[in-house]
């Protein structure tokens, strides 16, 4: 529920936005988050349901490097 939550709102905040090339690059962002979250969140719940968990190796650069505009917008 909290991933759709934070999707609708950012699309609110896209279809409503007085300035929509600034708001619209936030929202696209902080969409891109929301859906590597759901992904998270359903490759973790199938793992829990199966046998047992699986464990991956994923790149942490490559996943950072993905989040860093995300990031260094959030120090503003």
């Amino acid at each position: 529920y909290l991933l759709q939550a934070l999707s609708a709102s950012l699309q609110l905040i896209r279809m409503r936005s007085r300035r929509p090339t600034d708001i619209e690059t936030f929202s696209d962002t902080g969409l891109q988050a929301v859906e590597h979250g759901r992904k998270l969140v359903t490759r973790l719940l199938s793992s829990v349901s199966q046998d047992g968990p699986e464990l991956i190796c994923i790149d942490v650069s490559e996943k950072l490097d993905a989040a860093r505009d995300l990031l260094q917008r959030s120090e503003a």
